[in-house]
């Protein structure tokens, strides 16, 4: 696990290495233009590219020491304005003789083979506007141009925090310094930071952390498989969803399949009567579960034929084109009510929580709750607006859990998984994944490991994630991002499990 921190843990963390150093926050700077000097193999002639703060006083650093390396180098200032630490490097820059200017508009930086962007640091906050908006432009222009731009510890005008902010760099490499950030991990992050590279230089971890999930710290919710086993070894997840509106065969059968491939011993599928005969043909390797179905074509809440759906699960994924009806809140609660196993709930399944109140929770028999919201969803839950879900996932979702006692799964371009006690992101996934159907894909597959894995909740949903992310890239790489669907996703699982657990071989 990688640790992410906010920018204000992350000045802490800065001023007790400093303050146990000779030299203080001076010698910290040093240390920090010294590293983004080492990270990269810098090809001249370079431009520098600097704001008024102590990230580019970093800049100062990195100058200096390219042109003592015999790097051809110029150094743009946005304007003659310094930190106190930052002067002291500027001037020596300038004793050295190393070229620089005022940058003004018009100013092209396409003659530079590499740019090294030290505007703004963590510390930014807002948009970059005026001159500084113009300045990300003309870095943007020379990389489109070929120019390779390095980050120092995270793209000017994107936030230490949220990963948002407009304009930004995009760099090919960012070169993080201390611990990586949430900006580094969350929204627009892979937009603008390209391959990241974290140089601690030192610093100390204060405080709780949240996480970043790397593939070793997962393989161990799938255990290995011993020859003397059978089906009934890996548990029964049972899916239950659609209706007529919604009814999606092939859907629906991917939805299946995606619990077996993710190790589930048996999938049963757990849909409307009237949609038996067009999911039959779909369904090869796993059962159906006819349920009794309202005048509409949704599922009842008929507690007969939802007693036969969880006879025997280990696991249960509900609300997948489930539909929003009147007699939906009353399908999720009979289950929140009676079921024993592991409860995923997602899509409709969500918003039918969100009808009867998150305490319908608290009221829960035993099941063990997983929840998969996407912010709007999250926001229809916990009255929290989605934009505000979007920015801050982590210390939304962490509140809801502890509060609710489940585990929690935010969508986003990085995915946010809580217990309410730890946060843990998986930054696994591609352009592609934005089609209809991968949440349903991602559904199928932590209720498959929620049949059969006996790590926590929490690392499960986690694990899914990484598979499902990682078998989005690889059929990226196929198929492409513009015409990829959910079952391209689907075919890659294998090829995902199997490099899950290569990891541990």
């Amino acid at each position: 696990m990688i640790p992410v921190v906010s920018v204000e843990q992350m000045r802490k963390c800065d001023a007790a290495r400093y303050n146990a150093m000779e030299g203080g926050s001076k010698a910290l700077m040093q240390l920090a233009g010294e590293s983004i000097f080492r990270a990269v193999k810098w090809q001249g002639p370079v431009a520098v590219v600097c704001g008024v703060g102590n990230n580019a006083g970093d800049g100062y650093v990195l100058a200096a020491l390219l042109f003592e390396a015999g790097i051809p180098c110029r150094v743009f200032l946005l304007k003659e304005k310094f930190s106190a630490d930052g002067r002291v490097f500027f001037e020596r820059c300038q004793a050295l003789g190393v070229p620089w200017e005022v940058w003004e508009e018009g100013r092209e930086l396409t003659g530079f083979a590499c740019i090294a962007d030290c505007l703004f640091g963590t510390g930014f906050a807002g948009l970059a506007q005026g001159k500084a908006a113009a300045l990300i432009g003309c870095v943007n222009r020379a990389a489109a141009a070929g120019a390779r731009v390095i980050a120092a510890d995270i793209p000017s005008g994107l936030s230490g925090d949220t990963g948002l902010g407009a304009p930004a760099v995009r760099a090919e490499r960012t070169v993080s310094i201390g611990f990586l950030k949430k900006g580094h991990v969350l929204n627009a992050a892979k937009d603008h930071c390209g391959a990241i590279r974290n140089e601690n230089i030192g610093i100390p971890l204060l405080g709780e952390a949240d996480w970043l999930a790397e593939r070793a710290d997962l393989a161990g919710v799938i255990a290995p498989r011993p020859h003397h086993c059978h089906k009934g070894t890996y548990g029964t997840a049972a899916l239950l969803g659609g209706c007529l509106q919604y009814g999606g065969a092939a859907k629906l059968a991917n939805l299946s399949l995606c619990a077996l491939r993710a190790g589930a011993g048996i999938s049963r599928l757990c849909v409307p009567r009237s949609l038996m005969s067009a999911v039959g043909p779909y369904m090869l390797e796993s059962t159906l579960c006819p349920l009794a179905e309202t005048a509409t074509g949704n599922i009842a809440p008929d507690p007969a034929s939802l007693k036969a759906a969880m006879e025997g699960a280990a696991a249960l994924g509900a609300g997948m084109g489930l539909g929003r009806y009147e007699e939906g809140p009353k399908v999720v609660k009979y289950l929140l009510n009676n079921f024993a196993g592991r409860l995923l709930l997602d899509a409709d399944g969500l918003n039918a929580l969100a009808v009867l109140g998150p305490e319908a929770l608290k009221d829960r028999a035993c099941a063990e709750v997983v929840l998969t919201p996407h912010p709007k969803e999250f926001e229809r839950l916990s009255g929290v607006p989605a934009a505000e879900a979007a920015a801050e996932p982590g210390a939304c979702a962490r509140a809801f859990a502890e509060r609710y006692g489940v585990t929690v799964l935010l969508k986003g371009t990085a995915t946010t998984v809580t217990d309410g006690k730890r946060v843990w992101y998986c930054d696994r996934g591609a352009p592609g994944m934005a089609t209809a159907g991968s949440g349903d894909v991602l559904s199928g597959v932590i209720t498959g490991l929620l049949a059969h894995s006996r790590a926590s909740a929490a690392a499960v949903a986690l694990c899914g994630a990484w598979l499902c992310g990682t078998a989005g890239e690889l059929a990226q790489a196929r198929v492409g991002a513009v015409s990829m669907t959910a079952s391209d996703t689907v075919k890659e699982l294998p090829a995902a499990v199997r490099k899950l657990l290569e990891e541990s071989e």
